[in-house]
């Protein structure tokens, strides 16, 4: 088997790069899916490429998946995270500016939850700026020069090597992706693509940096190289929101995600559908092409047939399809409103458990847990930094928010509803009182309201209203509505 380059990944590491690539695409809003093409947006049989841009070009993307993403890392860090009495003085001074470039813990930390809830898996490397021309503590303090955390999307974890200490899983070796922007000449810029790639073995923490050459099928070539100081192992953690395996994950909202891209598809449907409803065609009966010839007409310009016999009308499409494709694309919001509170509901271990309480309830929902391993994540980013940095005493804990502000008093039964609205056994309204009775919904909740609100965030404009279809029409075929004629001489 040939060996790989140096930014090739590996099976798992590309498995981690699939799992991200739909949920970060629809974190990009409409112009990220317009960009995947094809991808995410097929084209029909028979569909011609000026079709399918014109197509494409005018779907818009509804982002239910984004704003469930934002809204529950919002609902985690609705509070700040605490830091234990334990963290020492010198870390904690460190949080105000944890990445060395002026962002503050807290925030560094939502944009790393979220990163990591899309493919279900993230990372945060501590790490620390050359000390080879700094010897002493007070050198250090003078000139900034302390550790200081990267967050790396797992797209960027090219591949790794494990091995077996004391039954624990242990890193020997990660490549990392860097692409980075440097000035070209006057006032260009190039971006630059380097692979760190770091090492644990007898010796300590070594790394490489590699630097490819100019163009995408550059050679690559070590730029750089040497020790960590202070490192006894290597300073990568990762954040499993939805584990599969040893640094690979599955994304955390996968449904949702799906789900999104189903509307997406339909609502390009709908739109192309609506175009082709709203502009009718010209049609000529008991005339050939050749002796009805017409580049188009206006108002106030007359149509004459060659065949006194023949006809000239117009070709509609029915409604059918158009109503039954509504009909879909509201379906479809409804489940993504549902799947968006699958985070925050009980999901009970033991089946004898009641778990009635709010506090069981919030134990077990999926939130929480993913709450708490990104906490145990920056237990682990600031032992990391105790080790850089040499501090005996060790990183300290810390204590992510766990009131998500939902009170939920039975939620078994409020998944209950949910599931029960998914097949369609209760209507839309049977749900929301449900939710309103469990403390989901607030007391004034208004059904009327939201209905318009959610056609509202629909994307697609109501249907202009038109005369009853005849019955032959019902089922969405084509028919031609004869007009006035005046007869060709």
């Amino acid at each position: 088997m040939a060996d790989l380059s140096v930014d090739a990944r590996t099976a798992a590491a590309q498995a981690n790069y699939d799992h991200a690539h739909l949920p970060r695409t629809l974190r990009k809003g409409t112009p990220g899916m317009r960009d995947a093409g094809v991808t995410y947006l097929p084209r029909w049989p028979r569909e011609d490429l000026e079709s399918w841009r014109a197509r494409r070009d005018s779907s818009f993307l509804f982002g239910a998946y984004d704003q469930a993403v934002t809204g529950h890392t919002g609902r985690l860090f609705s509070k700040p995270i605490v830091l234990g009495e334990d963290v020492p003085d010198q870390i904690r001074g460190w949080w105000e500016n944890i990445d060395l470039g002026g962002q503050h813990g807290d925030v560094f930390s939502m944009d790393a939850f979220a990163g990591g809830l899309d493919p279900g898996i993230g990372f945060i490397l501590t790490d620390g700026p050359d000390t080879e021309a700094k010897k002493n503590k007070a050198e250090e303090k003078k000139f900034g020069i302390r550790p200081y955390c990267t967050y790396i999307p797992a797209e960027d974890i090219l591949g790794w090597r494990t091995t077996r200490v004391g039954g624990n899983e242990v890193l020997t070796m990660v490549r990392i992706l860097e692409d980075t922007e440097e000035a070209e000449g006057t006032w260009g810029e190039q971006v630059v693509r380097r692979v760190r790639v770091y090492y644990a073995d007898s010796s300590g923490i070594r790394f490489n940096i590699h630097r490819q050459g100019e163009g995408k099928a550059g050679s690559w070539s070590v730029e750089s190289q040497g020790v960590v100081a202070n490192a006894t192992r290597i300073a990568l953690r990762p954040f499993y929101a939805r584990r599969s395996g040893f640094f690979t994950g599955l994304p955390w909202m996968q449904a949702q995600a799906e789900k999104n891209l189903e509307h997406w598809q339909s609502a390009s449907d709908q739109r192309a559908g609506l175009h082709f409803a709203r502009v009718a065609a010209l049609a000529v009966i008991g005339a050939t092409q050749e002796e009805f010839k017409t580049t188009g007409f206006g108002h106030g310009e007359v149509l004459f047939n060659p065949n006194k016999e023949g006809s000239i009308g117009w070709l509609e499409y029915g409604t059918g399809g158009i109503t039954a494709g509504e009909r879909d694309l509201d379906k479809i919001v409804e489940h993504l409103s549902i799947l968006g509170l699958e985070p925050l509901l009980h999901r009970p271990g033991d089946p004898t458990a009641t778990a009635k309480a709010i506090n069981e309830a919030r134990a077990t929902s999926r939130l929480l847990q993913a709450g708490r391993a990104f906490g145990d994540t920056l237990e682990g980013v600031f032992e990391d930094m105790a080790m850089l940095a040499g501090i005996a005493e060790g990183g300290g804990s810390v204590q992510v928010n766990e009131d998500f502000g939902l009170e939920v008093g039975d939620s078994s039964e409020l998944d209950a509803l949910l599931k029960a609205r998914e097949v369609g056994d209760i209507s839309r309204e049977t749900l929301w009182e449900g939710m309103r009775r469990y403390g989901v919904l607030p007391d004034d909740f208004d059904a009327a309201a939201e209905v318009k609100r959610i056609d509202a965030e629909s994307g697609l404009p109501d249907l202009p209203e038109k005369k009853p279809a005849p019955a032959e029409d019902q089922d969405g075929r084509i028919e031609a509505l004869p007009m006035r004629f005046q007869q060709g001489t």
